[in-house]
């Protein structure tokens, strides 16, 4: 299954706490460069948007791969870097349903009652 725009903006919803107008334009935005193919090379990002991949990485949402080529006659080795989604950590993340509330959150779980003065 193709990762959307819909889905990842999820994903960074749901699995990192952003909010949901900041997760639609980041998605949106790196979702220009990877395409429905689900990778790119690592050439067209900026030192700055990379630094968004590598946030992006520690979380298992992307991770890199490198593709190596013989090129001329003299057996020259360029290699490529690659950014490709995890398609399964943003589905999983994508589809994960609201947490439980946090337990220090003592405050919430009284009832009405122990608010007001008598």
């Amino acid at each position: 299954m193709a990762v959307t725009v819909e889905i990842f903006a999820s994903a960074l919803e749901n699995g990192l706490g952003m909010d949901r107008e900041e997760s639609k334009k980041l998605s949106t935005y790196l979702m220009n460069f990877f395409g429905l193919d689900g990778f790119c090379i690592d050439n067209a990002f900026l030192d700055n948007e990379r630094g968004v991949l590598y946030y992006l990485q520690e979380h298992g949402l992307v991770k890199t791969e490198r593709y190596l080529a013989n090129i001329g006659r003299y057996s020259k080795i360029w290699i490529y870097h690659y950014w490709v989604l995890d398609e399964n950590k943003i589905l999983e993340y994508a589809n994960k349903k609201e947490e439980e509330k946090d337990s220090f959150d003592v405050y919430s779980q009284l009832d009405d009652a122990v608010w007001k003065r008598s």
